[in-house]
């Protein structure tokens, strides 16, 4: 949720804006408004930062597609640049990426019975992705075959 603190303030209207999810009317007014004005930008900015969570949650929960996700930060993007804040998201996305990759792997690797490719491919599942705790889950089942295995 995004907090306004002032009625006109051109930031404002931007992160209302996006607050509505009219983020192409939000760059309309960044352009016309707020590019240029250094402390503006900054608002956006910071007001930015939580709007990119959601958006990485809304990702990782599969509740977006990452089409959207990329959509949604190609237009902050071009408002905002490559800020830290922004550098910060695209990483973060990325981290995401790549352990969601690994926990499909991993599942396909047990379906076709390669335990040890699985186990490999489901300790690449990060801890914020919500497949974290299935991925640990399969990791101490296959611990568990494995040591069985070996005392008989």
């Amino acid at each position: 949720m995004i907090m306004l603190t002032g009625c006109g303030n051109p930031a404002e209207e931007v992160l209302k804006e996006i607050e509505t999810g009219d983020a192409a009317k939000a760059q309309q007014i960044y352009e016309k408004k707020v590019s240029g004005d250094s402390s503006a930008e900054k608002m956006v900015e910071d007001g930015l930062a939580p709007v990119l969570e959601t958006i990485l949650e809304q990702y990782n929960t599969g509740d977006v597609t990452k089409d959207y996700v990329n959509q949604q930060f190609d237009i902050y993007r071009s408002m905002i640049g490559e800020t830290a804040t922004f550098v910060d998201a695209e990483k973060c996305l990325l981290e995401l990426e790549t352990s969601k990759k690994n926990f499909e792997k991993g599942i396909e690797f047990q379906t076709a019975g390669d335990t040890i490719s699985a186990y490999n491919s489901f300790s690449g599942v990060i801890e914020t992705d919500v497949n974290y705790e299935t991925a640990k889950g399969y990791m101490e089942a296959i611990q568990n075959k494995t040591m069985n295995r070996r005392k008989y």
